[in-house]
């Protein structure tokens, strides 16, 4: 149900419905909206592992949670490693949003520059580029995980 609802609704929801101070609204629903889509990414990652994985560890005589610990979990990490990094580059992008809501978030300072000095292209490039170094960064962030091979 939360992916099927716009992030601005659920933003709006949160600030004009329930009345919470603009930064929680914000949070709560960029971390609800985001949520959704990573526990989509992960379950499906989990799925993507055979059964018989996580048998032949218990039959190796391995308890239930060293199995998860050594055999499941960095095969999904291994999985799940590259869709991932579109989640958080979507997060990263989503976070222009709030805004919305008078959050004073880097997307806010470029209007009121537009506003109060009529330099709203110089800005809104800035902002641009201050957000593609974000979403660089984290994924290079990403790739450095997957090449460093942290999952076996």
């Amino acid at each position: 149900m939360l992916r099927n609802l716009p992030l601005v609704v659920k933003m709006f929801f949160f600030y004009f419905v329930l009345g919470w101070p603009e930064v929680s609204a914000a949070l709560t629903a960029l971390i609800l909206h985001q949520s959704a889509y990573i526990a989509d990414v992960t379950a499906a990652g989990l799925r993507s592992i055979e059964r018989g994985q996580f048998d032949a560890g218990l039959a190796l005589g391995l308890r239930r949670i060293a199995v998860l610990r050594h055999i499941v979990l960095p095969q999904l990490a291994r999985v799940v490693l590259s869709p991932m990094t579109t989640q958080y580059v979507s997060v990263v992008k989503n976070t222009s949003v709030v805004a919305l809501i008078g959050v004073a978030d880097l997307t806010f300072q470029t209007q009121q520059i537009n506003v109060d000095t009529f330099r709203g292209f110089e800005a809104a490039t800035a902002a641009t580029l201050l957000y593609m170094i974000v979403a660089g960064v984290v994924i290079a962030g990403m790739g450095w995980l997957q090449r460093r091979r942290i999952m076996p």
